[in-house]
């Protein structure tokens, strides 16, 4: 018995500013019209036939005839092998693999923003006149993501089309009857929700006829529900790329690690115990052997050194801004940036001025910034690291930016190749991964290392607006879908651990080592400290509370170290004047001090922008699979 296929023929009459359904068909061919003749090429006739497959492939055939009024070489025809569909309740992606293409002319593909390009027609050869090409390749948009239900949303007219195109016919061919009661049919431009709709019941084939000159930029896409299911053999569309740009990331980050252990790891650390910090350092002198390098917080714990040292007075004022720093005398030491420091704090408004004798917090909000990057540049010199890291293993540092090279290549640049060219994958990889790190590195300077509630607020802001904007601006927001998400997100956090082993590389020295088991065993001991013990060193000097207080704050035990004292009586500092003196007076002050002493000013920037936001929808005009568009050449 012969299998009855039943057809369904829908005539479409429709126009942008005056839609009309099921009118009777008109014939225009846009090369016999003279309102279409300034364009150097039109369509006359497209027909496509699309045969859907169980696993929710298309086998596509494309018939287009084309009519060059100026000489061109062909066309090209854009095809999206990413796909952003929306629905009345989601928008998702997808991804298309292309295959079994076959053209009827001369031709190369490419890929380029989201696009398969044909390109077709000889780059010797130039043509006029009316030309047919027949492009035949299967079209395979993976699973169904939705829940509850199967559906067939494909542009079969994309919205990329430069031209106008008249005498429109498509035929789609399903494996099986279909449940659905209604098939829609969107025309216009983008996200246009004109439509006709026709019952569909029983049927396996649709027959479709679009008339009317269809204008560029303008769509014809069909949607059919279909019962769960349907698509029974359907699966992700995962690629090479996608398993090497899980794997290669972890692969450089075992390499890193494996480099960082022959060549980075530090010979055991004996910590000894100890009841003071290494003899003659400083606060920042210590930060610097324990952490291989100081921060702009370290520096503020001068502040406290020198006050305990008799150079200093801290006296509170009626609000934290008039608190004022008095120099009790001159500095005399050898220490050439406690000198720098001191001179930053007194500096006068003039050169020609004599140095000032007392300042207040707010005389140095916005200003004192510049002595302590002079400080920073001067005291994390290289000359002072090579005392404590071994340079001679510094050259191995360059496996660990091998590897850091490797996995940016590997999940970023890569996986991008799928939509894009290399080159463009490279570039936007790059620039990727430089607002990843110029994030990274604004988190840590305004929120790990400190700074007012106003500038992070703002700096959290201003970096959002950044990555979105830039994200959005190169397209990238839709190229997101679940695994390039996951891929980034395994090769950013890769690429950061990668970072911080680099950080650790190369060893320390023999030196670097002895000095940071006596700081780590000193540090041990202002954690575990007992009140017998803090009582014996209190008794034996009475300023031992104060004396240690700037280091503890350098090691991150300055709140642990205070609570320790609350039941231990201990005399007022000399260097500290307040109306009821506690000891938490001091942690605040040093705090509020920290805040503004290392405050930058921020010169904020304005941004005209405006939003728009539309309702709910169930489909539209180029809101499906497939389509794209195309142009001439």
């Amino acid at each position: 018995m012969k299998k009855i296929s039943f057809f369904i023929v829908i005539f479409l009459s429709l126009f942008i500013s005056c839609p009309k359904a099921l009118e009777a068909p008109i014939q225009n061919t846009p090369s016999q019209n003279d309102k279409y003749k300034d364009y150097s090429y039109v369509i006359d006739k497209y027909d496509i036939n699309v045969k859907v497959n169980e696993n929710n492939s298309f086998d596509i055939t494309e018939t287009i005839t084309a009519h060059f009024n100026t000489e061109k070489h062909g066309i090209i025809r854009k095809i999206p092998v990413h796909n952003k569909v929306k629905t009345k309740n989601k928008t998702y992606t997808n991804r298309a693999k292309i295959t079994n293409l076959s053209v009827n002319d001369t031709y190369k593909v490419s890929k380029e923003n989201d696009y398969y390009q044909i390109q077709m027609g000889d780059e010797n050869k130039t043509l006029t006149g009316s030309k047919t090409y027949k492009i035949k390749y299967n079209y395979n948009i993976g699973k169904d993501p939705n829940k509850n239900f199967d559906e067939f949303y494909y542009n079969l007219i994309g919205n990329d089309w430069d031209t106008v195109i008249g005498n429109i016919t498509a035929t789609i061919e399903f494996p099986k009857k279909t449940d659905s009661k209604k098939v829609d049919v969107f025309v216009g431009l983008k996200n246009s929700q004109t439509k006709v709709t026709q019952d569909l019941t029983n049927s396996k084939n649709i027959l479709l006829s679009y008339n009317n000159i269809l204008n560029p930029g303008m769509a014809i896409t069909v949607r059919l529900k279909l019962p769960e299911g349907y698509f029974q053999e359907a699966h992700d569309n995962i690629y090479l790329t996608d398993y090497i740009a899980f794997i290669g990331p972890l692969i450089c980050l075992i390499l890193a690690f494996i480099a960082w252990y022959k060549y980075g790891r530090d010979d055991k650390v004996v910590d000894t115990v100890e009841f003071y910090p290494p003899k003659g350092l400083n606060s920042l002198d210590v930060a610097f052997l324990y952490k291989g390098e100081a921060d702009e917080k370290d520096i503020m714990t001068l502040l406290i050194y020198l006050a305990s040292k008799g150079y200093l007075k801290i006296v509170e004022g009626k609000n934290k801004k008039q608190t004022k720093i008095v120099k009790l005398r001159e500095y005399d030491g050898q220490n050439k940036i406690e000198k720098m420091f001191m001179d930053g704090l007194f500096k006068p408004e003039k050169s020609s001025e004599e140095p000032k004798t007392e300042v207040t917090l707010k005389d140095l909000q916005n200003k004192f910034y510049k002595t302590i990057n002079k400080i920073l540049r001067s005291f994390n010199s290289q000359k002072r690291k090579n005392k404590i890291i071994d340079k001679k293993l510094f050259p191995k540092r360059k496996y660990i930016i091998a590897f850091a090279i490797i996995c940016i290549f590997t999940s970023a640049v890569l996986p991008l190749t799928l939509y894009t060219s290399l080159i463009s994958s490279a570039l936007f990889a790059i620039f990727l991964y430089m607002l990843i790190g110029f994030t990274l590195i604004l988190i840590y300077t305004f929120f790990l290392k400190g700074g007012s509630i106003i500038a992070k607020l703002f700096i959290l802001a201003f970096t959002i607006f950044i990555l979105y904007y830039s994200a959005a601006t190169m397209n990238y927001i839709a190229v997101l879908d679940n695994y390039s998400t996951l891929e980034l997100i395994v090769g950013a956090v890769s690429l950061i651990i990668i970072f911080i082993i680099f950080k650790f590389m190369p060893k320390r020295t023999e030196y670097g080592i002895e000095m940071l088991g006596k700081i780590k065993g000193f540090k041990k001991f202002l954690k575990i400290a007992k009140k017998e013990e803090l009582e014996q060193k209190v008794k034996e000097n009475p300023n031992y509370f104060y004396d240690i207080m700037p280091y503890t704050y350098v090691l991150g035990v300055s709140k642990k170290w205070i609570k320790k004292f609350t039941d231990i009586k201990i005399n007022d500092p000399e260097w500290y004047e307040g109306e009821s003196y506690q000891y938490l007076d001091i942690e605040r002050t040093i705090s509020y001090a920290n805040n503004s002493m290392t405050s930058h000013p921020i010169e904020f920037l304005s941004d005209n922008s405006s939003t728009s936001s539309s309702s709910d929808f169930s489909g539209s005009a180029g809101g499906g699979s497939g389509g794209g568009g195309g142009s001439s050449w």
